[in-house]
């Protein structure tokens, strides 16, 4: 009975992560592999915050776009950088109460963020609030896990309260 019980766990804890891996993931496709200057995106203050200190703290990052973007049924406010030969995203979306990341057995977390990978794209996730917050590349996984750990406060900061 208990080894049912794991397995049940097990399965819950991989299948919800990789729901919430896909909402981000959904966001890169769906937004930023497509956008760029002759593309802009709607204007968004949020974005406007996480721009500036994103590009601010890291000059190789290369600005492409940053606003709002609707895919998949959902809303994102979207800023999209050029960080050497990788297009990254950095999006965030109204969290459902039931969108949050299982605490067991379910992919690799670093300071409350959660890393993994998702239809060949690296994924760092966290829950801010009532956000969820997605860094999305096509770099390899250490590369995002380092670059994330750099960006994820600055992201926080900027989220509404």
């Amino acid at each position: 009975m208990l080894a049912l019980v794991i397995a049940g766990v097990c399965f819950y804890s991989i299948h919800a992560t990789r729901q919430l891996f896909d909402v981000g993931v959904n966001a890169h496709t769906g937004c930023a592999i497509h956008s760029d200057s002759a593309n802009p995106l709607p204007q968004s203050d949020l974005a406007d915050s996480v721009a500036k200190k994103v590009t601010a703290a890291d000059p190789s990052a290369q600005l492409v776009t940053k606003g709002i973007c609707s895919t998949g049924g959902r809303d994102y406010t979207e800023v999209v950088i050029q960080h050497g030969t990788y297009r990254t995203s950095i999006a965030l979306t109204a969290r459902a109460e039931s969108e949050v990341f299982p605490r067991a057995l379910a992919g690799k977390e670093i300071d409350s963020v959660h890393f993994g990978d998702r239809r060949g794209y690296a994924v760092g996730a966290f829950e801010q609030g009532q956000w969820l917050g997605y860094i999305v590349s096509n770099m390899p996984d250490d590369q995002l896990e380092n670059f994330s750990s750099r960006l994820v406060p600055l992201v926080r900061r900027s989220i509404p309260q």
